[in-house]
């Protein structure tokens, strides 16, 4: 990931020259030379040299590593304990046959209370013969426990990974470095074979753990009762929790169409920006079949765009022929020096600081208040609406609930210095009528809604109303393709991490639009993320990867309005079996919005938590979602304030990465709002609950309401089960996979696929060397989970 330019001085005398000159791209830790007992000792080392130059890589002698199941254990004495200038690790290995031995290389950094265990892990296997040069990318090696960090290593040891290994097997080693910049990204791997997952292999032990494969307690708040169907309890102010299951295309239990291809495009070698454009813009004038205008085929090869392509029909579907380089993909160009576009805002809006691949350019939903809701309160998870006025309306009809916020609300959450204009608060449900009741008055809901309208406290009024304008676009769709955003690698910060934000920031911004979806879509290097769906609803997002953003946000320096990968600020959008790598924030959720789900999907190598990130995000559901970093339902004092309400955290696996942070923040202000979390299990960190020690409190609020902890719930997934309890188990076929019935085998299966591709890599030499193999593996699962 990084060109790691730092001039970091070692701790160590001997090495301060190499590392402060900057002419060095390469230290030696080891070349094999002279008395290998000084420079390799420990109880279980013994080096032999070797002087034979057929077992000789540089110099003129190597190592000989042999009865390996005494000398077991390699360790390097006066190791440099600063390696902060340096990102990969390099060395030369003999081996007389390909045997299928593993080895371990743990680099050790432990913490200063001394608690053991904490180090850098890679592990490769012997499957070559003869010399390899083997290339450990830093960024490669996972994290056991809580390493202090690069700067800080007391200890570097290799190790075969088993005991029993046979006693005739022979290793030689020599030329071993630490590489930076150039060099780094220069040293290549004998092997073309694309590397293993970084996390695969513990995924797979934990999906096999008691811990896991237990059948699930049952929670109070929602249960699978003996007939099958959901019982669902309450929480402490009465209310249920919320049904999610309305998230996705057409409403969730839909399945996404394959649409007939009506045009057809080859890549031109030159600027194709036009070409697609035009080709969207002819396939907008068709008439609608179905509901559709049909497909445009990209046929695979390299596209080159300059500027953002924009739909402004419903009925339009683009497709690729594979999210690969083999496949179809789209190189957007770096932008002209234009500030109307560089600028960058935390709004993103059409005008100013938005560049997406594809944008679609719609109308709106405009509504006329029709009625009041009566009551002193409508619960959270309330389906039934008491009404002033229930002539006209009828079974089936669509309609929008509208919450509408007081002063006096923003004054009792604690956030009048910063909610200036509760009117910027209103809460609105697309919803239709199920039943009506003409004695009483009464509608009952489709689903339920997803916050409280409380008039008793005067905190809300609530309002029916009926559309009376429809111009948003729908049924528009993008799929099977990896699209690519230009950077200048030239631009780098101190911490060595690419930084340019001159280049296109979003893959896909649906801007009022409905029913919708992105499928089998990869995308590489955009500084915000793959999609932002504002003022959109029912919108799917499936089988997609949003990797190694580009910005001046980086794990070392936080710059807001950067690296949301999937963002959903608009209604009713389902994420599942999406994957993300070096995020700030993976899986959120951004302003007043409502009712999105995230399922089965993973977070790599993220710096800040996916979470509800501002402004009253309610409803949500993270349901099986494995995450490095937090996942956050909880509040602050300041603009942001309380950033969700009504959501669940259900049956998730958290890693926390930032030690000194908890797992899961879940805040809570007793008759006003509540988060819920169930079933989860932790790794890491410092707590697993927030306040779980008295020392990690929301600065609003208390902690919510927590249940099974370290324990699975049943059901697996809430989301699966809500969606079977409305439509029936064909709405779940249609749209998940089986393989989403195995608890935790998407994730294996998404890292597998995604952590495979090389981080970073220059967009100039794209595509990567190995790229082929990724390809096939990727087409293979593609065509499984369809």
């Amino acid at each position: 990931m990084k060109t790691l330019l730092s001039t970091a001085v070692c701790i160590f005398s001997v090495f301060i020259v190499c590392a402060q000159n900057n002419e060095h791209t390469a230290f030696v830790l080891s070349g094999f030379e002279g008395d290998l007992s000084k420079a390799w000792g420990g109880p279980h080392t013994k080096l032999f040299p070797e002087t034979d130059t057929s077992f000789v890589k540089e110099g003129k002698q190597s190592g000989t590593w042999t009865n390996l199941t005494v000398n077991m254990w390699l360790t390097l004495l006066d190791c440099p304990s600063d390696w902060s200038p340096y990102n990969t690790l390099s060395f030369w290995m003999y081996a007389p046959s390909a045997s299928g031995e593993e080895f371990r290389i743990t680099v050790n950094s432990e913490t200063t209370q001394s608690v053991k265990g904490n180090y850098f892990l890679y592990t490769f296997k012997n499957d070559w013969t003869g010399w390899k040069q083997v290339i450990i990318p830093f960024t490669g090696m996972k994290r056991n426990r809580a390493p202090i960090g690069w700067h800080a290593i007391n200890g570097f040891m290799i190790a075969p990974s088993r005991r029993d290994i046979p006693p005739g097997l022979v290793f030689r080693l020599d030329d071993m470095r630490l590489i930076r910049g150039d060099a780094a990204a220069a040293a290549t791997p004998a092997s073309s074979s694309v590397p293993r997952s970084a996390i695969k292999t513990e995924l797979t032990a934990l999906v096999r753990s008691p811990a896991w494969t237990a059948a699930g307690s049952t929670a109070a708040l929602v249960a699978v009762g003996n007939d099958g169907r959901l019982v669902y309890g309450k929480d402490p102010d009465g209310d249920r929790i919320p049904d999610y299951s309305l998230a996705g295309y057409r409403g969730g239990g839909v399945a996404i169409p394959d649409v007939p291809v009506k045009k057809t495009l080859t890549p031109s070698g030159d600027d194709d920006t036009a070409a697609i454009q035009q080709a969207v813009d002819e396939l907008s004038l068709l008439p609608m079949e179905a509901g559709f205008r049909g497909a445009i085929l990209l046929k695979k090869g390299k596209y080159t765009i300059h500027d953002t392509i924009t739909i402004k029909a419903s009925g339009v579907v683009l497709r690729g022929e594979g999210a690969g380089f083999g496949g179809t993909w789209i190189f957007h160009k770096r932008l002209v020096n234009d500030p109307a576009k560089t600028q960058y805002v935390h709004f993103p809006i059409r005008e100013k600081g938005v560049v997406p691949t594809f944008l679609t350019e719609s109308g709106k939903l405009t509504t006329a208040k029709f009625a009041d809701i009566l009551g002193n309160r409508v619960g959270s998870g309330e389906r039934v609406l008491r009404l002033s006025d229930t002539s006209k309306l009828a079974q089936g009809q669509s309609i929008v609930v509208v919450c509408q916020h007081t002063k006096k609300w923003v004054d009792d959450l604690g956030l009048s210095e910063w909610w200036k204009k509760p009117e910027e608060f209103s809460l609105k449900w697309e919803r239709s009528i199920a039943s009506i009741d003409n004695v009483k008055n009464e509608i009952t809901l489709n689903v339920p809604l997803t916050s409280i309208i409380d008039n008793a406290q005067g905190h809300a009024s609530g309002e029916l109303h009926l559309v009376t304008e429809e111009t948003r676009l729908s049924n528009i769709g993008i799929e099977d393709m990896l699209a690519a955003s230009d950077y200048d690698r030239s631009k780098i910060d101190k911490d060595g991490f690419y930084v340019d934000e001159n280049h296109p920031n979003q893959f896909f911004r649906f801007y009022n639009a409905r029913n919708g979806w992105i499928r089998r879509v990869v995308g590489l290097y955009y500084s915000y993320g793959l999609v932002r769906c504002g003022g959109s609803s029912f919108l799917t997002v499936e089988d997609c990867a949003m990797l190694d953003g580009v910005s001046t946000d980086t794990p070392k320096t936080h710059s807001g309005a950067r690296k949301y990968y999937f963002d959903l600020s608009g209604s009713q959008v389902l994420v599942q079996r999406c994957y993300g790598r070096y995020s700030r924030h993976c899986f959120a959720a951004n302003g007043t919005c409502t009712g999105g789900v995230y399922l089965d999907c993973l977070s790599e190598k993220g710096h800040l938590g996916s979470e509800g990130h501002q402004r009253w995000s309610h409803g949500f559901l993270y349901d099986s979602v494995y995450a490095d970093t937090s996942i956050n339902a909880t509040a602050v004092r300041g603009d942001h304030g309380f950033r969700m309400a009504s959501t669940m955290i259900w049956n998730c696996y958290i890693d926390q990465k930032r030690v000194w942070e908890a797992e899961i923040y879940i805040a809570a202000i007793p008759g006003m709002v509540w988060n819920y979390a169930v079933g989860n299990l932790s790794r890491g960190g410092k707590g697993y609950w927030v306040n779980q020690d008295g020392n990690e409190k929301p600065t609003l609020g208390q902690l919510g309401v927590s249940e099974s902890c370290n324990a699975y719930a049943s059901p697996r997934s809430l989301y699966r089960a809500q969606l079977e309890d409305r439509l029936g188990p064909d709405a779940v076929s249609m749209v998940t996979t089986p393989l989403q019935g195995q608890r935790g085998s998407v994730w294996i299966d998404l890292s597998g696929k995604y952590s495979a591709l090389p981080e970073y890599a220059s967009p100039d030499e794209l595509p990567w060397k190995g790229y082929e193999d990724w390809v096939v593996s990727f087409e293979r699962n593609r065509t499984d989970n369809r």
